[in-house]
């Protein structure tokens, strides 16, 4: 991702399955979203998994374990789970680019962020159609913010049974103050 010039490159193993396809396209999605573009997209020839991606790029074995590890942690969620360093410090740089009021959206969470820096808080929009595991992306999600000093201000259940990026067209015209 190239911040300043707001461009992603992204590159795919082979032969992707239908669920990878889906995940990669709502991080597209999201990136589009908020004003990125797509610089370049291409699979890498050979790839079988996410491992031949990074090692292709040239990650060592310890940078790879600590994805893996991260990757693992992700899929899990209880009340002792405690986000790594690396997972709050991208946050905390990811909002501190946001405006004030920005929309921020988490694909993987089914939820979008209204962020309030002045305040210190966000309102959280969901759909009631969220599936368990948007919703432990969400939770996860929520718990940063917590660490970052962001409280919730206002939780939104959206009744429509309709996608994040139809939710998002959606609340663009919303007013949430």
């Amino acid at each position: 991702m190239n911040h300043e010039e707001m461009h992603f490159t992204t590159m795919m193993k082979m032969s992707p399955s239908p669920q990878e396809i889906e995940l990669f396209g709502k991080v597209c999605t999201n990136l589009i979203t908020i004003g990125y573009s797509q610089e370049k997209s291409s699979f890498i020839e050979g790839a079988d998994s996410i491992e031949d991606i990074l090692s292709g790029m040239g990650l060592t074995d310890e940078e790879m374990a600590h994805i893996r590890l991260e990757s693992h942690d992700e899929q899990n969620m209880d009340e002792d789970w405690v986000p790594s360093s690396t997972s709050i410090e991208w946050t905390r740089d990811h909002i501190s680019n946001l405006g004030e009021g920005a929309l921020w959206v988490i694909p993987d969470a089914s939820a979008i962020l209204k962020i309030s820096h002045a305040e210190k808080n966000y309102t959280l929009i969901v759909g009631k159609n969220q599936a368990a595991n948007e919703t432990i992306y969400m939770d996860k999600a929520t718990k940063i913010m917590t660490i970052l000093g962001y409280e919730l201000a206002t939780l939104f259940v959206d009744d429509a049974d309709i996608s994040v990026s139809e939710r998002l067209e959606h609340i663009k015209h919303w007013a949430i103050d």
